[in-house]
């Protein structure tokens, strides 16, 4: 199944927001987190976040790099979770109804295509 997600006015600050992202992400991905998983959680945080990314500029097919690795996977669902909103935190206004649709939908497609 290919998804074919038009662009959308945050696309380019999407990646210019890159680090906010995954800070905001890493906080929410922790907030129940044992301190001894925090470093993996992290990780996970920042790696699934340009994953995001990846799946969102090439929406057709994700390169080789564009995988997640299995260790990471758990948190798949989560990250889901949290998206929506750490966007529209970040984003504002920008963030409008088309927008984070089609960045849910992109990630979620992007998880499928990882099974």
């Amino acid at each position: 199944m290919t998804a074919h997600l038009s662009p959308c006015p945050i696309d380019r600050p999407l990646k210019s927001r890159q680090a906010d992202i995954e800070a905001a992400m890493l906080r929410y991905l922790c907030a129940d987190v044992p301190p001894a998983e925090a470093a993996e959680t992290g990780a996970a945080a920042k790696r699934l976040v340009e994953f995001l990314i990846a799946s969102l500029e090439n929406s057709d097919t994700l390169r080789g790099d564009a995988t997640v690795p299995n260790e990471f996977r758990a948190h798949f669902s989560r990250f889901g979770d949290g998206l929506r909103p750490i966007i529209k935190d970040i984003f504002g206004d920008a963030a409008d109804d088309r927008s984070l649709a089609r960045i849910t939908d992109g990630y979620w497609h992007a998880v499928r295509s990882q099974a």
